[in-house]
Formats: C-alpha cells, structure tokens, sequence
C-alpha cells in the first residue's frame, strides 16, 4: 500500500513539472525595440538662429532632443522631428561645449537642456545617448555647429 501511495506521489511530481516546464512563455519579449535619436541645437533669437556673440559674452542655445522607436507603432509621433513612436520617460544624456546635463523626455518623446555658450573659433560638438531600458535599446546623436563672434 505504501508503495502505491509512494509511486502516485512520483507520477504527481512528474507530471506537474512536465508541466511547469512546458508551459508556454506569455507577454515575454525577446528582442528589443531600436530607437532613433535625434539632437538639434536651437538659437533663443527669433526663428531658432544662433546669432553671432560679443567675445567674452554667451548666449542661451537650446539642445533639443527627440527619442522615437519606429517599430510595431500605433501612434503618430512629432511629425519629422520625432516619427514612430515617442519614447515618454527616458533619460537621455547631453553632452558637449564643457558641460553635461541629463534630461527626461516627455510624453511626445522631446527633451530640452540649456547651454550658455559663446563665440569659438572651433566647432561646438554635442552629443546625446540614451542607454536603453528593458524594452528599448541605447541610441545616440551628435550635432555640430559654430557661433560666431560678433563684431
């Protein structure tokens, strides 16, 4: 009798792992979404312009960045700033002309950091990168761009 009882036990067992391990994996996602990043910068003088500067004075200029991921997309994004699908949320890390500032985006995908730059010779080099989350992966942009001294 106890071998009987014993012997069901095992069968049980077995069969529940069989089905443990056989079960099908829901709502489980295996590859990542790639995304798009995009970095422009924008002048605070009329129409986005960044206008020449006095040598040792600096002037605002905007770092606009817009993080959409195109695949699987039900929802419109930004037009051509941001298409696909916006990515609200994100922390996306702008860096360049000495500095470096973290920034959200918000539910359209946008993010904006301030700099106060001035006149240079060189070309202003910025960077964003954003690191990618458990659904999404990382995507970076650069931008160039000059200010000019004013004289």
């Amino acid at each position: 009798m106890a071998r009987c009882v014993i012997a069901t036990v095992v069968v049980a067992g077995i069969m529940t792992l069989c089905l443990v391990t056989t079960k099908p994996l829901t709502n489980t996602a295996f590859a990542k979404t790639s995304c798009e990043l995009r970095i422009v910068a924008w002048g605070h003088a009329g129409g986005g312009a960044i206008e020449p500067v006095e040598k040792g004075k600096t002037v605002p200029v905007s770092m606009n960045v817009g993080l959409s991921c195109p695949a699987g997309c039900t929802v419109s994004g930004g037009g051509p700033w941001i298409p696909g699908c916006p990515v609200s949320g994100a922390t996306v890390n702008i860096s360049g002309g000495g500095g470096s500032k973290s920034v959200t985006t918000d539910s359209g995908g946008a993010g904006e950091a301030t700099f106060d730059l001035g006149p240079s010779s060189n070309p202003y080099n910025f960077k964003a990168n954003y690191a990618g989350d458990s659904q999404h992966d990382a995507a970076s942009a650069a931008t160039e761009f000059f200010i000019d001294e004013k004289f």
